[in-house]
């Protein structure tokens, strides 16, 4: 591994600007794939006109996003070749997106991630707010979650994509979803609102090309002003549009499909501190289904319905505080104790 210095060749940045939905992800798709140890390292900072929904690699398209509400929303879903979840993506985020040759970076992906979240945070710091890595990649103002990230290899190069989240459409995002009841969205939604924060709530009078100047700023001190702007060429457009093509193609969209139809997804993750779970048991003759969130392995709110219906308002306070692990034992012991 070469490390970065100022007597490195110059990193290429290439700002998009506010472009195209689907350039924010096909651009660094095609940079990925034509990286070598020759190729020029490259930022790319980008921002969609339109909304749009991104799935992770490994994710069943049916049971994560709802195909009707997506259509009714006018919500074009695009599989990004990297893993992770599904996100919920608009003008209201400013994405920067690391391309380097393997080569280049770090072994150890968490150093990769300091590296590259670096200006991130610094920019974010400038700005008076107290910002930090939590868990390997995530970027968090006291304890909530204030960035999208995600990274992985991809060819030769390794990748590492985030945001800034000027705003969030928190009501968008759970429309999308396939959920197993109604009350787990409401739960995701209300946790997302209260644990993810954006920079409306926190600098209201931020606006993006001053968020935008800082950033790139800190990038150009973060690699030493070894910094080479440019745009895209007429060839890598061309191939960045064929990439969308295949990003967003039938096939690759249903990649993972099953055929039998999938059931909903029954876990969320909200932040590295906070899930949303959906489980199923049966006790004394009534099925049980409960909606969890759950920050830091204990339960924070639960919501449990059963048929035949019964009240469970007792098990529900019961559980406040528990491990999820130990739900259905503890719902044994109150149904069995009272």
């Amino acid at each position: 591994m070469t490390p970065l210095s100022s007597t490195s060749p110059p990193v290429r940045l290439v700002d998009l600007g506010t472009t195209d939905w689907w350039k924010t992800q096909a651009v660094y798709h095609y940079l990925a794939e034509q990286c070598s140890a020759d190729a020029q390292d490259t930022i790319v900072l980008c921002r969609p006109k339109t909304p749009y929904l991104c799935l992770g690699y490994h994710q069943d398209f049916d049971a994560v996003f709802d195909r009707r509400a997506c259509a009714q929303h006018n919500l074009p879903v695009l599989r990004r070749r990297l893993g992770g979840g599904a996100t919920y993506l608009d003008s209201n985020q400013i994405f920067y997106q690391f391309i380097f040759h393997k080569s280049r970076v770090p072994v150890y992906f968490g150093e990769i991630y300091r590296r590259f979240l670096a200006p991130a945070v610094s920019t974010l710091r400038r700005f008076g707010l107290d910002a930090h890595l939590r868990m390997l990649n995530e970027i968090e103002i006291g304890s909530r979650r204030i960035a999208g990230i995600g990274g992985g290899q991809l060819g030769e190069a390794c990748v590492v994509v985030g945001n800034f989240l000027l705003d969030f459409d928190y009501e968008m995002m759970s429309r999308a979803w396939r959920v197993p009841t109604e009350t787990f969205r409401t739960m995701a939604r209300d946790s997302m609102q209260e644990r993810i924060v954006t920079l409306k709530k926190l600098r209201p009078d931020i606006d993006p090309d001053t968020l935008r100047q800082v950033y790139l700023e800190e990038v150009v001190k973060s690699f030493h002003n070894n910094i080479s702007f440019s745009a895209l060429t007429s060839e890598e457009e061309r191939n960045a549009e064929k990439t969308y093509r295949t990003l967003t193609s039938p096939e690759f969209l249903n990649l993972h499909a099953s055929e039998a139809d999938p059931a909903p997804m029954s876990e969320l993750k909200i932040s590295a501190r906070e899930f949303i779970h959906f489980r199923q048991m049966q006790v004394n003759g009534y099925i049980l289904s409960g909606s969890f969130r759950v920050r830091e392995d204990k339960i924070v709110a639960v919501h449990l319905d059963s048929n035949p219906a019964g009240d469970w308002l007792a098990a529900e306070r019961h559980l406040q505080g528990r491990p999820l692990e130990s739900w259905q034992s503890e719902i044994e012991k109150v149904v069995t104790h009272g």
